[in-house]
């Protein structure tokens, strides 16, 4: 198995033998793939939001996901986007 270890805000994979040793190649190829995977997810991005019950854009009341209608949505992330470009500049 493999051992994750953070680095420079990443994860990476450390003491892995470069010769496994099994015996059929697809078995090697597939615990390679499983180590990849496990790299992948431990280095992907968490998602930002959760939910509140509320519009994160007008703060009305919701059952389920963060907007109220496709329109606070696609103002939302108008917003976003513009806090995203003044960074950069």
């Amino acid at each position: 198995m493999i051992k994750l270890t953070r680095s420079g805000g990443f994860f990476i994979a450390c003491n892995l033998e470069m010769t496994m040793n099994f015996p059929d190649p697809a078995d090697e190829a597939a615990e390679r793939e499983q180590q990849m995977i496990e790299i992948a997810l431990a280095n992907r991005k968490r998602p930002e939001m959760q939910f509140t019950g509320a519009c994160y854009n007008c703060e009305e009341s919701v059952d389920k996901g963060f907007f109220c209608c496709s329109e606070c949505r696609e103002d939302y992330e108008r917003i976003e986007r513009a806090k995203q470009h003044r960074r950069v500049a």
